[in-house]
């Protein structure tokens, strides 16, 4: 049996909930939280979100202590998540939470149990994860490392830390002032994480997760990466994702090894974050400079001339 709370957070796609759910009781998850946020202003939307709230309780057939958490009104992708987990730390010290398009292994539960048990006292330590964008990490030897940026496909964290989340990033223009991301990683990373703090910031943009980074950062902490990615995140390429509906996720998920082997330190994996800078965070300066330099009908007269040789 799986006795850390598990936090479900869903919208309306019912086939991707389903397949978190028969992980979740493959897994024997004893406490699970679901929240569903609400349906927008059209019928065939509201149809959607019936029916995968009603698909979503008739799954849930184990023995499972299980909480619901409908939402009248549309919350959208920053607000929804956010009140979710609000929701389960009103509740819980800490929990493991998967959106519906984060198709989680066996292996990442007792994972998250082991070191969420582990580092519960450790306020550095932010949150685990359970993916690993390069797919594997061969060059680790142990089962995990730490960085200062981790994803939420398919994580875990604690109340105590969850309390520090600064959802208007209310300090970012001291953290400009003083540098920090340019401190703390190499160029291109810290362009493209100053880039995109801003947009949040300014633009008050519909996410959370950029938020949740901006966090970490500010308050040194450090998030664990596994060696191998034990998730799937099945939302890149679906037509009903928000952000991820043109994008594709090309690695796969693997199991991890047990028992697990614990770094002596906390450090941070160099193959690991060279893949970040040079695949996530790589930034194209010509691009940024005539994008700047010449005006929008030039730059639009360009592309098209390429485009048709």
């Amino acid at each position: 049996m799986m006795d850390v709370p598990v936090l479900l957070i869903t919208y309306n796609r019912k086939d991707n909930a389903l397949k978190v759910l028969k992980k979740l009781k493959e897994a024997g998850v004893s406490t699970l939280y679901v929240a569903c946020d609400g349906a927008k202003d059209n019928e065939k939307d509201k149809e959607k979100v019936k029916k995968t709230r009603e698909a979503i309780q008739d799954a849930i057939d184990w023995r499972c202590n299980v909480k619901y958490r409908f939402s009248e009104k549309n919350q959208g992708c920053k607000f929804g998540p956010v009140n979710a987990i609000d929701w389960v730390f009103g509740q819980e010290e800490y929990a493991i939470i998967l959106e519906d398009d984060i198709i989680p292994n066996i292996t990442f539960f007792p994972f998250c149990k082991e070191l969420l048990e582990r580092f519960k006292d450790e306020e550095e330590i932010m949150m685990v994860s359970g993916c690993n964008i390069t797919g594997k990490t061969e060059s680790s030897e142990e089962s995990y490392f730490f960085e200062p940026i981790a994803t939420t496909w398919g994580w875990a964290t604690w109340k105590r830390a969850w309390v520090k989340y600064d959802l208007t990033m209310q300090g970012w223009e001291e953290m400009k002032k003083k540098k920090i991301l340019k401190k703390l990683f190499p160029r291109d990373t810290a362009f493209s994480l100053k880039r995109d703090f801003e947009n949040v910031a300014v633009n008050d943009a519909d996410i959370w997760d950029y938020q949740w980074q901006y966090t970490m950062i500010n308050n040194r902490g450090y998030g664990i990466v596994p060696k191998y990615c034990m998730v799937q995140n099945v939302g890149f390429g679906d037509a009903e994702a928000t952000h991820t509906n043109e994008m594709k996720f090309k690695y796969q998920d693997f199991p991890m090894p047990f028992p697990l082997i614990y770094p002596n330190e906390i450090k941070g994996n160099r193959e690991y974050e060279r893949y970040i800078e040079k695949q996530i965070y790589r930034v194209n300066y010509l691009h940024l400079f005539i994008k700047k330099v010449l005006p929008e009908r030039a730059v639009r007269k360009i592309r098209e001339k390429k485009k048709n040789g």
